[in-house]
């Protein structure tokens, strides 16, 4: 089935199943929900973190919201500091 497919009909956000009948029940009560359940897991894994602010965004004075992908290489595990702190929030 998939040498049918050409690359443009292909997509990342796509899945074409095919099964016996037999496992209509399993595949449709176990296998479908874990596959959805794993991609909504893997989408949010990779969405870009936006920070916002309104107005005085990189010259702009007239108040309009502007946004900037967040991607500083620092993670809470590099994060400087107090190491109580940090482990309250982490238990919290």
């Amino acid at each position: 089935m998939m040498k049918d497919l050409t690359p443009k009909m292909m997509s990342v956000d796509q899945l074409s199943l095919a099964f016996s009948a037999k496992y209509k029940e399993k595949v449709l009560s176990y296998y479908l929900p874990y596959m959805m359940e794993t991609a909504r897991s893997m989408k949010e894994e990779n969405m870009e973190v936006k920070l916002y602010t309104l107005g005085h965004f990189i010259g702009d004075y007239d108040g309009t919201w502007g946004s900037i992908n967040l991607d500083h290489p620092s993670t809470f595990g590099t994060l400087v500091m107090d190491l109580a702190i940090k482990k309250a929030l982490i238990d919290d």
